[in-house]
């Protein structure tokens, strides 16, 4: 004999009802939920944008030129603003980045026009004008940063910037 539903006790249709009701309501609550949760990881990260520098005009043929950089960074849902320092040059026809961040301790170099070298304060470091290490702690030359010109307006990447320096 095959149980149907008119011969299913009251107590146990009463108890689907209530579960299925329950899985209706899971779904319209916990969905969104689970949206709203997992939504940073579907945002516009800056990574997929460049930062704008300067301009062409404002780099000099006696040496890197250092310029100021501000962005926006997002991690998960809070944002801040963050600046920094890079150093631009011309070798031949091609624009170089350095990141201004010292390999050694994370301190900015500044550019030593005299000695034709970036020199950093914090433990006498020194870089050559291509970024290589020349004197002092640094286990690694300065960062370059991939660097791109549009309409005369320079732009760098911010993945790259984003990344600091670590200690060794």
């Amino acid at each position: 004999m095959d149980p149907t539903i008119t011969d299913l006790p009251r107590r146990r249709i009463l108890f689907r009802i209530l579960v299925s009701l329950q899985g209706v309501l899971v779904s319209i609550v916990g969905l969104p939920a689970v949206a709203f949760l997992l939504s940073p990881l579907r945002r516009v990260s800056p990574e997929d944008s460049w930062v704008r520098v300067g301009a062409v005009s404002d780099l000099s043929p006696d040496g890197p030129v250092a310029m100021r950089y501000s962005m926006t960074v997002r991690d998960g849902y809070s944002r801040s603003e963050t600046r920094g320092l890079v150093f631009l040059t011309r070798r031949e026809d091609q624009l170089v980045a350095l990141s201004a961040v010292c390999t050694h301790l994370g301190c900015n170099v500044s550019w030593r026009q005299a000695e034709a070298v970036f020199a950093c304060p914090c433990h006498g470091g020194k870089y050559t004008p291509d970024g290589d290490v020349a004197a002092g702690p640094p286990p690694r030359p300065l960062k370059s940063i991939p660097v791109k010109v549009e309409r005369g307006t320079i732009y760098i990447s911010p993945l790259s910037v984003a990344e600091r320096a670590t200690r060794s």
